[in-house]
């Protein structure tokens, strides 16, 4: 190969200093996931492993906990590891983007029920959510097939670059991101009117209510998903404005985040709960103070259990 020309090595040192932002971001969102779930685990073990019977919540959880990280290992392998087969780079990808999209409607899952639960299982929010969801899906899945199949992988430019080489892609992805945007936004509006139904009719009722159960679910609610609406619609702009090799920017931080928000849920919901008299799951009810009759907080009765109980014994 011959020597490079003057605007030969600057657009490779452009490609360089770009690609160590997307190394900086998948780094540190592999350390921020490794992070969160080691400063878990002991919690994890004591309130889902060991105390929850096999419903539908502790699978989504695990869904929502474990999904993100084959996904984080392929691109990983796709952006820093030497050498890559030509060929490995299309498929690496389309087993990552199913996995990020997999996590990514685990924890919208955990979400929902949550939010569902705070409406007193309204059926009508329910069915929202479930047309959502399986909508998000859809959305998810058609734009990572057009997203694959728009990516263009070239040789390596030098010797020694790291990952594979994208030279082109589709910008698809930010209209799956900006629909995320809407169900994070739609939801959140969803919990904000549960939170002044909650707490607005009595001021003085509000101090108890913040420390039970639902504050801490309007609380998490409200807070986890300003943050998260703030990520998709940056992630969604990131897309379709910044260059090619600056999109993979946006690969890791959102199934990171969102595993890292829908599983604390549960776990600061359980934690709360066992803090409690009596009661040491999610599944709880606590009275609000505009209403009469007892609000689930969780997602099936069954999973309640008492205190007497030891650990390991309540799981089967």
């Amino acid at each position: 190969m011959g020597a490079w020309t003057g605007s030969e090595q600057e657009l490779l040192r452009m490609i360089h200093d770009q690609r160590m932002i997307v190394d900086y971001f998948y780094v540190s969102s592999v350390a921020l996931l490794v992070y969160d779930h080691c400063l878990n685990f002991e919690p994890e073990v004591s309130l889902v492993w060991c105390q929850s019977r096999w419903t539908y919540t502790k699978i989504i959880f695990l869904l929502a906990r474990y999904l993100p990280y084959p996904g984080v290992c392929l691109f990983l392998y796709n952006q820093l590891f030497l050498n890559i087969r030509f060929s490995a780079c299309a498929w690496t990808y389309k087993v990552a983007l199913l996995f990020q999209v997999l996590g990514l409607v685990s924890a919208e899952a955990i979400f929902m029920i949550r939010t569902w639960a705070l409406w007193n299982r309204n059926r009508k929010i329910g069915f929202l959510f479930i047309v959502m969801i399986l909508l998000a899906f859809v959305v998810g899945v058609v734009s990572s097939i057009r997203f694959i199949g728009a990516v263009a992988v070239s040789p390596s430019p030098y010797e020694g670059f790291r990952g594979c080489f994208v030279t082109g892609t589709s910008t698809v992805a930010y209209i799956a991101l900006y629909c995320l945007s809407a169900l994070d936004a739609m939801i959140l509006i969803l919990m904000m009117l549960s939170a002044y139904r909650a707490c607005w009719p009595q001021g003085a009722e509000r101090v108890r209510i913040g420390r039970s159960v639902a504050g801490i679910v309007h609380q998490d609610g409200i807070l986890f998903y300003i943050y998260l609406l703030c990520l998709t619609l940056t992630s969604a702009n990131v897309v379709l404005f910044a260059p090619v090799t600056l999109i993979n920017t946006v690969y890791l931080p959102p199934i990171v985040m969102y595993s890292i928000f829908s599983t604390r849920v549960i776990l600061n919901i359980r934690s709360m709960a066992e803090s409690r008299e009596n009661a040491t799951m999610e599944l709880h009810t606590t009275q609000f103070p505009q209403e009469t009759t007892h609000m689930p907080l969780a997602f099936r009765n069954g999973d309640v259990y008492h205190t007497g109980d030891s650990d390991c014994e309540r799981f089967e």
